[in-house]
């Protein structure tokens, strides 16, 4: 029994051959929507990082509506002499 050489695939039969030329532009069209995914996925990853940073910078200066300030911040806005002296002028 002849067994083919290790390095040559074996040739696929006709309809397998034919199947795969019809199916291959919508496997390449797979491909590119699925990298498209992948970076729409990082912009998306990138802006919620943004948005995120953005919440921490905003709650850090206590301007977010409804959010309660911290009792040091209410500490230095209030009875720090700096601020004193910029409220009264």
């Amino acid at each position: 029994m002849r067994t083919a050489p290790s390095n040559m695939a074996p040739t696929p039969d006709p309809l397998t051959k034919a199947f795969n030329d019809a199916i291959k532009p919508y496997v390449e069209q797979i491909d590119l929507l699925r990298a498209e995914l992948d970076e729409t996925t990082l912009q998306v990853q990138q802006l919620e990082d943004e948005r995120a940073d953005m919440h921490a910078w905003i709650d850090k200066r206590g301007l977010r509506a409804g959010k309660i300030l911290p009792v040091p911040y209410l500490q230095w806005t209030f009875f720090h002499p700096l601020f004193i002296q910029l409220t009264t002028h």
